[in-house]
Formats: structure tokens, sequence, C-alpha cells
């Protein structure tokens, strides 16, 4: 395979310390100033007040509409609640026929959305 007519040339400018396969994003980063929690969402902020007073319904549509920024206490409540949630989630959720996929009632809660 022939290379690039330009490939001598940007070795010689990279120098024999080059290695082509390594790639270090912190180190990129750094040198750019930027910082990935810049870039991310904040997680919501839920008092245990407001927690205890949603109901499991308003518990799993939080959960759905936080996806993966959850803060640990709206899962500790849930995880509280136990059977109510497991319950309250089955009532308006039927598994799907492929694993963990889930298949919305008509009226159900929004947590597989």
């Amino acid at each position: 395979m022939k290379a690039h007519e330009a490939h001598d040339d940007a070795q010689e400018w990279l120098g024999e310390e080059f290695d082509p396969a390594y790639f270090d994003i912190e180190h990129v980063n750094a040198m750019l100033g930027l910082d990935i929690e810049d870039f991310l969402p904040s997680s919501p902020v839920y008092e245990g007040t407001e927690l205890a007073a949603m109901s499991e319904s308003g518990l799993l549509d939080s959960l759905a509409e936080n996806g993966d920024r959850v803060p640990r206490n709206l899962i500790d409540e849930c995880a509280r609640r136990g059977d109510a949630i497991w319950m309250n989630w089955s009532l308006c959720c039927k598994p799907g026929l492929t694993g963990m996929r889930q298949t919305m009632r008509p009226g159900g809660c929004r947590c597989m959305r």
C-alpha cells in the first residue's frame, strides 16, 4: 500500500516518539481548558420531605425524567417503598417479549417512555 505523499514529511515533523495509537482525552481537554462536567446537565436535587410527599407514580415519573442523572435519595426513596413502587410500576407497564424491554399500557405512567 502506497503511503500518502506527505507521510514522510508529517512523520519527520511529528518525530520518532509519535504513537498514532495513543490518545489521552484528559490531557487534550486539560490543554483546551475543558471539563466534561461543564457539558453534562446537572443532577436534580430533591429534599427528603419532597420525596416523602411524592406518590409512587410521581417517583416513577421522576426516575424516567432524570434518566442517568437520578440522585441517590430518589433511588433510596423508591427502594424504601419497595412493594408499593413495584405494584405501581406493574399497573402501568407490562413485560415485553424481549427481556427488560417494556410496553406501556394506555394511560400508564411515563416510566418507560
